[in-house]
């Protein structure tokens, strides 16, 4: 029998296809609880990669960087000793992410491109 994504599954493919919260609201009829429980999981599996690499490789370069738009993403950056990023357009917005004291704060992925290469 084939496995069936679960409704985080699915908003989590939305989203990396384009769809807005907005759009898995009015379009999908998701709720503010789908899209809560979706970036809980999302972030329960990055925290698995961040520390399967970590245990990969027994610590990150000087030159990694955690990029992402939660509290979650910063903690875990502090917590493994790497440079975050926090952009305010996701998740979270500027002035809840400031309280968590990331490296660096941007609005949106576009400020990326000017970090990287300085």
């Amino acid at each position: 029998m084939p496995r069936v994504n679960t409704t985080s599954e699915n908003i989590l493919d939305q989203l990396a296809d384009g769809a807005s919260f907005k759009e898995l609201q009015t379009k999908f009829g998701y709720t503010k609880k789908d899209l809560l429980t979706a970036a809980l999981f999302g972030v329960s599996e990055l925290q698995g990669e961040y520390l399967a690499l970590l245990k990969k490789y027994g610590k990150f370069s000087k030159n990694s960087i955690i990029v992402g738009d939660t509290e979650t993403d910063i903690l875990m950056g502090k917590h493994l000793v790497i440079k975050t990023i926090a952009v305010s357009s996701g998740m979270r917005n500027r002035k809840f992410l400031k309280k968590y004291k990331p490296d660096i704060l941007i609005k949106d992925f576009s400020e990326i491109k000017n970090i990287i290469n300085q």
